[in-house]
């Protein structure tokens, strides 16, 4: 009777397990199987391994929270191609290498947009954070049941997805901020998160601590190693690369000049032109001296800027604005850069130092 008994509850377990299995499959809300758009609550550590597996794209734009506001529909339209963002928010280096490597595995995209941060080749520690799950990234089906059965999977998004699904199907209007969060283009878009203008900019800005050491010969030596290292692992012979550096505010350079690292950050950078411009199939855009970076009202703080701003980034990709079309000598970006410091500053005297 015991041992009856016992293989009927196997048994009951069993058939729950594969129902469940059954209805994350069936529902998918990490696209590894299908893409459905407009439909999920969309996290970009859980989907973009499926969205580099099953989209359709030609194209993909690859960054931090400095592209996740980019209108992929004036992408189409300016730049042509099936686009699409890979994203997530501080992305590390080790991210970028990792989903990279992926996306030229899968073989899909023939032209690469890629975000230069400067700070990420900086850390004296090697930034390896790594938020993309390999059970995700990854084309085996024996290590499907973590996600099938996942907690997240279940106590987060399946219910979440349901629930948005019924909602549309009863014919329920949701807020803007849920639809865009459920658009694969809008992949963390944060525009309605943020108030952007020079108020908001200043309030959050305060100077760099003082006493703190910084090492400029051992940190652009390390930058340029990591650097040399990331370029070798990209295949320039397949595909077309567009770089970029995002253009952070004067007021960032401002910032960078008092903690006493903006002559190794600039010096970096002309190394990153140069050697970049060596390479086949490769176009370099450096947004940081760009026009509109003394004017606060395009950030919410000293870095990110307003969705127009991306928007006027597409269009300079397409008529070669900023582009750079010969290596910079480092002195050059410096005087730059201070010029246009010292114009933030004359006309926002209020900035704290």
């Amino acid at each position: 009777m015991a041992k009856k008994w016992l293989l009927r509850l196997l048994a009951l377990i069993l058939a729950i397990v594969l129902l469940m299995c059954a209805c994350a499959y069936l529902v998918d809300p990490y696209m590894q199987y299908r893409v459905r758009d407009n439909q999920y609550l969309l996290n970009s550590r859980l989907v973009t391994p499926g969205l580099i597996k099953n989209y359709d794209y030609d194209t993909v734009l690859i960054g931090s929270s400095m592209i996740q506001n980019t209108d992929m529909g004036l992408f189409r339209e300016i730049l042509g191609g099936k686009p699409l963002k890979i994203t997530t928010g501080a992305i590390s280096l080790t991210e970028i290498q990792k989903l990279t490597e992926k996306i030229n595995e899968v073989g899909k995209a023939k032209h690469f947009y890629i975000c230069l941060d400067q700070y990420l080749f900086a850390p004296e520690k090697w930034n390896d954070m790594d938020r993309f799950p390999d059970y995700l990234l990854d084309d085996s089906l024996r290590n499907d049941y973590r996600y099938l059965l996942g907690y997240e999977t279940w106590m987060r998004f399946i219910p979440i997805d349901l629930g948005l699904s019924a909602a549309k199907k009863l014919g329920i209007s949701l807020p803007e901020k849920f639809t865009r969060a459920m658009s694969i283009d809008a992949l963390e878009d944060w525009r309605d998160d943020w108030t952007f203008g020079a108020e908001a900019t200043l309030s959050l800005y305060s100077p760099p601590p003082q006493g703190t050491s910084f090492d400029p010969e051992a940190t652009l030596t390390r930058m340029k190693t990591r650097f040399d290292e990331y370029i070798s692992q990209l295949d320039f012979e397949n595909g077309e690369y567009t770089f970029f550096f995002p253009p952070y505010s004067a007021l960032y350079w401002n910032y960078a000049r008092e903690a006493g690292n903006a002559e190794t950050y600039l010096a970096f950078k002309a190394y990153a032109e140069g050697k970049l411009l060596e390479c086949k199939n490769v176009r370099v855009f450096d947004f940081q001296n760009a026009d509109f970076v003394t004017d606060l009202d395009n950030y919410k703080d000293y870095t990110h800027y307003a969705p127009e701003i991306n928007d006027r980034m597409l269009g300079c990709f397409a008529n070669g604005k900023y582009l750079v079309t010969a290596p910079t000598e480092t002195e050059a970006l410096i005087v730059k850069t201070d010029a246009q410091v010292t114009e933030l500053l004359e006309r926002y005297p209020q900035v704290p130092h």
